[in-house]
C-alpha cells in the first residue's frame, strides 16, 4: 500500500512524509501533476525512493496551483522537476497556469516531461514561451529507464567514480589521496516486479 501523503489546504501539494518545504541541499524532485496522473505521481514516488530520500520528493497538484508557492515551497530549487504531462492537465491549462510553468520549468536540462495518454509534448509546449524539456519520457517504460534519467539529472555533477584529493595547510599542499565514491542509489533488481499503474490512468 502506498503511504499516506500530507495535504496542503485547497489540495495543491502533497509531501510524502508531511513537514515545510526540506532544506536547499534536500530538494530533489519535484513531481507536477493533475488529478488524472495522481496514480502515477504515487507510483514514481516508490520508484524513486530507491535513490533519493521520501522527505526531497515533492509531489504538486497543479489544479490548485499559487504563485506564492515558487517562494514558499522554493519550487525553483529542486534539482529535478518532473512533468506528468496527461490530457487532464492539457485541458485544464490557461494562460495563469501557463505562466506559472513557464516559471518552474524555465531550465530544460532540469525538466522531464512524462507522456501519460498523450503522444506527444508538443502541444504543450505550443503553448509555453520557454523550450521542451531535455527529458521525454513514456508511461510504456520500466522502472529502471526513470530512475536513469532522474540519476543522470540529480547527481550530473559527482557520477560515480573516484577524485584525487589535495589536502592543504597554510596554503601548503600537506598529502594527496585518491577517493572512490558512489551514488546512493539502492538495488534496483526488485523494481521489476512494481506493477505501474498504466497508461489507461490518464485517459
Amino acid at each position: 500500500m502506498l503511504p499516506a501523503a500530507s495535504v496542503r489546504t485547497g489540495g495543491s501539494w502533497e509531501r510524502a512524509s508531511g513537514g515545510p518545504a526540506p532544506p536547499e541541499n534536500t530538494r530533489d524532485i519535484i513531481m507536477i501533476y493533475e488529478e488524472d496522473a495522481e496514480e502515477w505521481a504515487l507510483y514514481l514516488t516508490e520508484v524513486f525512493l530507491h535513490v533519493v530520500k521520501r522527505e526531497a520528493v515533492l509531489l504538486y497538484r497543479l489544479e490548485n496551483y499559487s504563485f506564492w508557492d515558487l517562494e514558499l515551497l522554493s519550487l525553483n530549487s529542486y534539482k529535478c522537476k518532473l512533468l506528468i504531462l496527461s490530457n487532464g492537465l492539457l485541458k485544464d491549462l490557461t494562460p495563469r497556469k501557463c505562466q506559472f510553468l513557464e516559471k518552474v520549468l524555465h531550465s530544460p536540462e532540469s525538466v522531464v516531461t512524462l507522456l501519460c495518454g498523450v503522444t506527444s509534448s508538443d502541444q504543450l509546449y505550443k503553448l509555453l514561451n520557454i523550450a521542451g524539456g531535455r527529458w521525454e519520457m513514456s508511461t510504456e517504460q520500466e522502472p529502471q529507464d526513470y530512475i536513469a534519467v532522474i540519476e543522470s539529472i540529480i547527481f550530473r555533477d559527482f557520477p560515480a567514480g573516484s577524485v584525487n584529493v589535495r589536502v592543504y595547510c597554510d596554503g601548503v599542499m600537506k598529502a594527496t589521496t585518491e577517493m572512490k565514491y558512489s551514488t546512493t542509489a539502492k538495488p534496483v533488481e526488485n523494481l521489476l516486479g512494481m506493477a505501474h499503474p498504466g497508461d489507461g490512468v490518464c485517459q
